[in-house]
């Protein structure tokens, strides 16, 4: 939606600098735990290395709608410049979910990365194994709306006259992210290297993106057995103090 999108700041190292992200979603900035598929995207994914220049196709699937950075970028509108530093505009930039209408099949890692670079991700998706979609007329109605956007759970509403890949904007994690469509629970598939996607069937659907790590999962339930643990023995204490009163 209008409301959700990333910045890249090129005013330095992509991968360390994290200025951007005191106010807005950004592209870079350093972790020490990064992903690997993270790392990956960035080496490989983010710039083009015939002209250096961020990938069209990386920055339109990320949902990168500005750049910042120091000189000019070709195919990017400049909307304001300070000290030195212009923010460019991405026109093409997707939102954070979006419907697809055809499949490149790829199951290399190393050769999806060419493919990406090559493709309108607007239109086509690069995945690791064929799934049971035909492909559909580019005029094919569909719409997506992002309804609900928090840090563990992300809610769209997908609408699609045909069964298509729904892809969301997010960084593929299957250690802890769960998708449902209408309250099933629906494989996560690896999207263009980095992102997640799930099949819609035709219709009006609700599709939602949980994160539930086992983890997660373990610690409630040990939290729990040690909550009633605690108040077990401390119900058998007063029944003892009770009994030792009464006698």
């Amino acid at each position: 939606g209008p409301g959700h999108f990333r910045v890249l700041s090129l005013e330095g190292d992509p991968v360390t600098t994290s200025r951007p992200a005191y106010h807005y979603e950004s592209l870079s900035g350093y972790h020490g735990a990064k992903l690997r598929r993270y790392q990956d995207f960035l080496e490989n994914l983010l710039f083009d290395r015939s002209t250096g220049l961020p990938s069209r196709s990386a920055l339109a699937m990320t949902n990168t709608r500005y750049v910042v950075a120091r000189g000019n970028i070709p195919g990017l509108q400049p909307v304001f410049s300070d000290q030195g530093l212009t923010v460019f505009e991405v026109p093409y930039a997707l939102d954070r979910g979006f419907l697809v209408d055809s499949l490149v099949v790829e199951p290399d890692p190393a050769a999806q990365w060419g493919l990406i670079h090559r493709i309108d991700p607007s239109h086509t998706a690069v995945v690791a194994e064929s799934l049971d979609l035909a492909p559909v007329p580019d005029s094919t109605a569909g719409l997506v709306r992002l309804v609900d956007y928090t840090p563990d759970e992300i809610t769209w509403s997908v609408s699609t006259v045909a069964p298509r890949l729904f892809v969301a904007s997010e960084v593929y994690y299957p250690g802890g992210w769960k998708a449902f469509v209408d309250g099933e629970e629906v494989e996560i598939l690896p999207v263009n290297y980095l992102l997640r996607g799930v099949v819609v069937p035709a219709g009006d659907h609700e599709v939602v993106m949980r994160f539930e790590p086992a983890v997660r999962a373990a610690g409630v339930t040990i939290s729990w057995a040690a909550t009633l643990l605690v108040y077990g023995l401390l119900a058998l204490i007063l029944v003892g103090a009770w009994r030792r009163r009464r006698e």
